[in-house]
């Protein structure tokens, strides 16, 4: 594609000379009808001469890369649309714990895609210090407000894992 432009180039300047150095009349007219056909058969054969299917190639890959693209992106949307919806659950839950009395907190939220298409919490992880009625209300909240049943809620408090079971607290 090079060549051909440059060799467009290099005739039109050719032209544009023999023009300038051409004097005024009947030769001139047809030197223009001489100069226009040389600049359309140089176009012509730049087309008679572009391999299509080389073209074909180039669009093919350049299309699959868009796409490739594409999808790379709306998997990093997704991953951090999660990372984001995590965080404004694990901040909504460490504030309602810390409204129950609860003051050094960690909490780790998984979420789960619903049929909705929306990111909601699976299962929770909390690691911190309290006490058995601040955990029940806690634990009430978890279930009621956000649907993590006892089952999928991890308690960790002074290195003592508690996972709840069904109903218990």
């Amino acid at each position: 594609m090079q060549n051909t432009l440059r060799e467009l180039v290099m005739v039109s300047i050719c032209c544009g000379a023999a023009m300038t150095l051409c004097p005024e009349g009947g030769i001139r007219q047809v030197l223009k009808l001489l100069c226009t056909a040389v600049l359309i058969l140089s176009v012509l054969t730049a087309i008679k001469g572009f391999d299509f299917s080389v073209y074909a190639l180039e669009q093919a890959k350049l299309t699959q890369t868009e796409r490739e693209l594409n999808e790379n992106g709306k998997q990093a949307e997704a991953r951090l649309n999660r990372r984001i919806v995590e965080s404004q659950y694990n901040s909504y839950i460490s504030e309602r714990a810390m409204a129950c009395g609860i003051q050094e907190l960690r909490v780790e939220v998984e979420t789960q895609w619903n049929l909705d298409g929306l990111w909601v919490p699976f299962g929770v992880t909390l690691t911190g210090h309290w006490d058995e009625g601040q955990r029940r209300l806690v634990q009430e909240i978890l279930r009621d407000e956000l649907g993590i049943p006892w089952e999928r809620q991890t308690w960790i408090s002074d290195g003592q894992y508690e996972k709840n079971a069904a109903g218990a607290g």
